[in-house]
């Protein structure tokens, strides 16, 4: 199989990529995103000849690195890439390919589809709700939230998180108890996450 990797990204691969996109969003915004935004902070091998057959992305912006598996990639290939991040790694892998993670200890792996949930913008339904974005001036009650969870993170690194991602918040009597945040925009597709609720406030429907 002919493999590229990021540093000889040409015209070819990324008209595949963005088709890939188009016809599924859902599948492939990972991709489109880290390439568009992330490029620095992702590894990229793509099995290309003339088309787009397969993919392994690798993103190492966050404490846990993540790789996301698609079409026809090389099984060798996939368990040195694996085995190059050590034992924890969050892995998102089809199901044609599970079977290389039996022969590892991974301690994150995620099999087949890993959405846990889609709309689109005919069956999206908003709620009411008073969530608002979250900025500078909310950082101590974040952090304060954090601990609730027992995450203990400074201003600086509570500073960037919330300034990279999107942060929603809603608050309580003067508490911020409940946030969710959208890591990954695109025009087509936005993916939430770190949705998460003061335990004393959960059951009431702030996570909608």
């Amino acid at each position: 199989m002919p493999y590229v990797l990021k540093e000889g990204l040409s015209y070819g691969i990324w008209s595949c990529v963005t088709r890939l996109y188009a016809d599924n969003p859902f599948e492939h915004c990972y991709l489109l995103y880290d390439l568009i935004y992330e490029l620095e902070r992702s590894d990229f091998i793509f099995n290309f000849d003339d088309e787009l057959k397969g993919y392994i992305l690798v993103y190492k912006g966050l404490k846990t690195p993540s790789i996301h598996v698609f079409g026809e990639i090389d099984a060798d290939l996939l368990l040195n890439v694996i085995k190059s991040l050590g034992q924890q790694a969050l892995v998102h892998i089809p199901e044609e390919h599970a079977d290389i993670l039996k022969a590892m200890d991974v301690k994150y792996s995620i099999v087949g589809w890993f959405l846990t949930m889609a709309v689109d913008a005919d069956s999206f339904n908003p709620v009411s709700s008073d969530a608002r974005i979250l900025g500078k001036a909310d950082l101590e009650e974040y952090i304060k939230l954090n601990r609730s969870r027992d995450v203990e993170i400074s201003k600086d690194e509570a500073l960037k998180i919330i300034e990279k991602f999107r942060y929603y918040g809603i608050y309580a009597d003067k508490m911020l108890i409940s946030i969710a945040n959208a890591y990954l925009r695109l025009p087509e597709v936005w993916i939430v996450g770190d949705v998460y609720t003061h335990p004393e406030h959960r059951g009431r429907g702030h996570q909608r």
